[in-house]
């Protein structure tokens, strides 16, 4: 039987999984930390675009202007992994711009966490958080796929 979560539930999972792959990228070196820093990247690319797509819509209908700060992070961030991904990941200047990512990335998902979820949370149903959470969902797919 599969269970069906909430918008909100799978975006706390989502940040999880991100919170684990920053971890893992300073834990290791050489080639696994270039496998674990593509993956954040892809993942980071398909969750942020899902976020633009499904989640702002909602939360900026709740309370306008609750959304900008959190594109002008997402901005931040895409420059920032623009700028980690020309570099040898085993070089101290990845290690040092990394650290600053992990830390731009960490404030983002905490106030996606703090601002948002709860007024998306609060902006329909439960039919309705099922309803997002399958459109999240459908729009990583499709960047999947399309990637």
């Amino acid at each position: 039987m599969t269970v069906r979560k909430s918008v909100s539930d799978l975006v706390t999972d989502q940040h999880v999984h991100i919170a684990k792959l920053l971890d893992e990228v300073v834990e290791t070196a050489g080639e696994a930390r270039r496998n674990a820093f593509g993956e954040l990247c892809r993942m980071l690319e398909v969750h942020e675009a899902a976020e633009r797509e499904v989640l702002h819509p909602v939360a900026e209908a709740a309370r306008s202007g609750v959304v900008e700060a959190r594109l002008s992070e997402q901005n931040q961030l895409r420059r920032q992994l623009d700028e980690l991904r020309d570099q040898d990941v085993n070089d101290a200047a990845f290690v040092d711009a990394f650290a600053e990512l992990r830390r731009t990335v960490q404030e983002h998902l905490a106030a996606v966490e703090r601002e948002e979820l709860p007024l998306v949370r609060d902006a329909g149903d439960e039919a309705e958080q099922l309803r997002l959470a399958t459109a999240m969902r459908a729009v990583e797919d499709r960047l999947v796929r399309d990637a």
